[in-house]
This record gives structure tokens, C-alpha cells and sequence, in this order.
């Protein structure tokens, strides 16, 4: 039994929903998802990205603004979320 779907395959109604619902909580209160989002950034970021203020302040906008394009973008068509392709 399938429980995702494979590339290509579109999502049941049940995961559309699911997906929309999650990508408005992301848009709806975004603050907690960017904390965890920013410290696992960090953690991956060579030394300059993490200790020089400029550099800190625009990875973590750029960060913030792709997260949301990216949740915006699901929660108007779930349907186009990436999914993994099987290998």
C-alpha cells in the first residue's frame, strides 16, 4: 500500500486538505516554525553566516521569505507540493 504518492500522482482529497491546512498554520503564525527553521540554519551555516550581524539578518529574511512563498504557494494548490521522487 501506497501512503504517498509518487511523482506525477495527484494527492487524495483527504492529503490536499491536510496539506492546505498545514500551509495556512505555517502563513497563520509563522514565528515558532522560523525559530526552529533559523536555529537548523545556523547549525548548518559555515562561521561567517552565523557570527556577522549583516550576514545573519539576510539569511534569516531570505529564509523567512522562502518558507512563506513556499507555504503560500501549497496552500493555494497542494497539489504542486514537491514530493520526493522514488529512487
Amino acid at each position: 500500500m501506497m501512503v504517498v504518492p509518487g511523482v506525477g500522482e495527484p494527492l487524495s482529497p483527504q492529503a490536499a486538505d491536510l496539506v492546505r491546512r498545514i500551509a495556512r498554520m505555517i502563513l497563520d503564525e509563522p514565528a515558532d516554525l522560523m525559530a526552529e527553521v533559523h536555529a537548523a540554519v545556523s547549525a548548518a551555516a559555515d562561521e561567517p553566516l552565523r557570527s556577522e550581524p549583516v550576514l545573519v539578518a539576510e539569511v534569516t529574511a531570505s529564509t523567512r521569505a522562502n518558507v512563506l512563498h513556499w507555504a503560500a504557494g501549497i496552500a493555494r494548490d497542494p497539489a504542486r507540493m514537491p514530493r520526493r521522487q522514488d529512487r
